[in-house]
């Protein structure tokens, strides 16, 4: 038997929005069928009675993923008023507004949906028109098509394309939804707004050489209406959006000081998909990546390195101020349970990628990690609140202070991940607009791994010629460097701690799927110099 009954389009080709209707009866299905169809929704009905109806429904769901659900309260109406079955399916399908449609609601029912946003119900003895007011008014909450909301997208990828880098662990049948759920998501975070237009662009542009960073399932956009101020929008999983919000919830809202812009507007859920809007606005009203003031040859050292030291030692003060050493686990169980490495590192198709950019005669850094690392990690390590992915594309500055968006990653981890994430990023990626080549990145790496200590300067390596953004990125690797050194309690292990990271990071940063292969090869050149430095410092032991 079929779980569901698939209505199809009769009077447009346009995605519509969609309803599931979930009744025990042949004849009220068709009688709702009939009714929404008159006012243009995609109707699906769920068939079967008591706990099959249940379970079909969840199954047409999925399948359907509709904007509105009408559920019976009734499941099986010889049960009479004993079933309330219904009311928990609704809860159950909370991607869709409900509505809950039925003869023999009590008080107590209606309690229950008091609550909860996009819950509603309707008297069967009511007329029609009430029962099509509350789904309408449901559908617009969920659907930008029904909302009558334009939405345009300019120099992004296709829907496709975008769901496939939020959704890379899927497969291409497993990634095909509703034509227009973006759309969807994107509504539903302005909704209390009531826009008309809403224009939807990339956050970065490639420039110079220098890509977007590679986001692990998610990707992010910057949106805005019009005369309105401009807003971020982040799309992932809806568990990981879920950690998201527990994520800002926990360590960043009311925790991060000196100005802090960043503020979580609004969160959605909308069955595979879940989305994050947040505010970024600077005190000049302008938002500038930390990407793009780096690459910009007119951007001074200084009004880098002045939000940067901002950021660490204001923002997260309250943060750094509670790091201790803990002994757990060791670092490298640490950055294989974030970053998965021990996996990544046993799939042979990304292992060859990474072997192919090794230079001639280097090491292995993969061999190394995989076999070697934890004997020259230190006992134990620096643990605080850090951000968790700290690269260019998260940060944002005006002239004196930064912000951050993605706090996916965010909790207590390596109390030193954000400096070091930065440092790779700046060699990895966006030294990339510069005009090194990678035999000069060589010799750039070498001389970055070369210090024994946080404070020791970098010497720039004799054998690279000038670049503007080579003597930027030395002077903020140096900040970055002596700010972690100021920021955190001291320790004999603290240069070893931070190399461990720094080489952690380059193996996973190489072993992404969705990054350049020039910052693949600059990855791998810098896990080379710091796997070399390691085996010194241990031989010189």
């Amino acid at each position: 038997m079929a779980i569901h009954e698939d209505i199809q389009s009769r009077t447009t080709p346009e995605p519509r929005a969609r309803i599931l209707v979930i009744d025990d009866e042949p004849a009220v299905r068709t009688q709702l069928r009939e009714i929404f169809e008159l006012h243009n929704y995609e109707v699906h009905a769920a068939t079967g009675v008591g706990e099959v109806l249940a379970e079909n429904a969840r199954r047409a769901a999925q399948h359907v993923r509709p904007h509105v659900a009408v559920v019976d309260m009734r499941l099986d109406d010889d049960l009479l008023g004993a079933d309330k079955r219904g009311i928990d399916l609704l809860f159950t399908l909370d991607s869709a507004a409900g509505v809950l449609y039925s003869a023999y609601i009590q008080p107590e029912d209606l309690r229950r949906l008091s609550g909860p946003k996009h819950k509603s119900w309707v008297h069967k003895r009511e007329r029609a028109e009430k029962l099509v007011e509350m789904v309408e008014e449901g559908a617009v909450a969920r659907s930008a098509r029904r909302a009558g909301v334009t939405i345009e997208w300019h120099g992004l990828p296709t829907e496709k394309e975008m769901l496939a880098e939020i959704l890379p662990e899927r497969d291409e049948a497993q990634r095909r939804l509703p034509p227009g759920i973006l759309d969807d998501i994107v509504w539903q975070l302005y909704a209390d707004q009531k826009p008309t237009r809403i224009f939807v662009q990339p956050l970065h542009t490639p420039r110079d050489g220098v890509y977007a960073a590679s986001r692990d399932s998610s990707t992010v956009v910057l949106t805005q209406t019009e005369g309105r101020i401009p807003y971020i929008i982040k799309f992932t999983g809806p568990e990981q959006m879920a950690v998201e919000r527990a994520n800002y919830r926990d360590h960043v809202d009311g925790r991060f000081f000196g100005n802090f812009h960043t503020h979580l507007i609004e969160t959605t859920r909308f069955w595979d998909l879940g989305g994050a809007m947040y505010s970024l606005v600077g005190a000049d009203g302008k938002q500038v990546s930390f990407t793009a003031r780096f690459a910009d040859p007119a951007v001074p050292v200084d009004e880098l390195a002045r939000p940067l030291h901002h950021l660490f030692s204001e923002t997260f003060a309250l943060h750094y101020r509670s790091v201790e050493d803990t002994d757990s686990e060791d670092l490298l169980t640490y950055y294989d349970r974030v970053f998965d490495l021990r996996r990544k590192l046993a799939d042979p198709v990304r292992v060859n990628r990474m072997q192919g950019c090794l230079r001639v005669g280097a090491t292995d850094p993969t061999l190394f990690v995989a076999d070697e690392l934890a004997a020259h990690c230190p006992p134990g390590y620096l643990e605080g609140v850090t951000h968790g992915d700290l690269h260019g594309d998260n940060l944002f500055l005006d002239h004196e202070h930064a912000w951050l968006i993605d706090f996916g990653r965010t909790g207590r981890g390596h109390a030193l991940r954000d400096f070091i994430e930065l440092e790779v990023d700046i060699v990895t990626r966006l030294l990339l607009a510069g005009t090194l080549d990678d035999m000069h990145a060589a010799h750039l790496a070498m001389a970055l791994a070369k210090p024994a200590a946080l404070t020791e300067p970098i010497a720039p390596p004799d054998a690279v010629p000038d670049d503007p953004l080579l003597a930027k990125a030395i002077a903020l690797i140096t900040l970055l460097r002596a700010t972690a050194q100021a920021c955190v309690p001291d320790k004999e292990t603290i240069m070893q701690e931070y190399m461990v990271g720094a080489l952690c990071n380059c193996v996973y940063v190489a072993a992404l799927n969705r990054i350049q292969e020039a910052q693949r090869r600059r990855a791998v050149c810098y896990a080379t110099a710091i796997v070399e430095r390691l085996r010194r410092t241990a031989s010189a032991a």
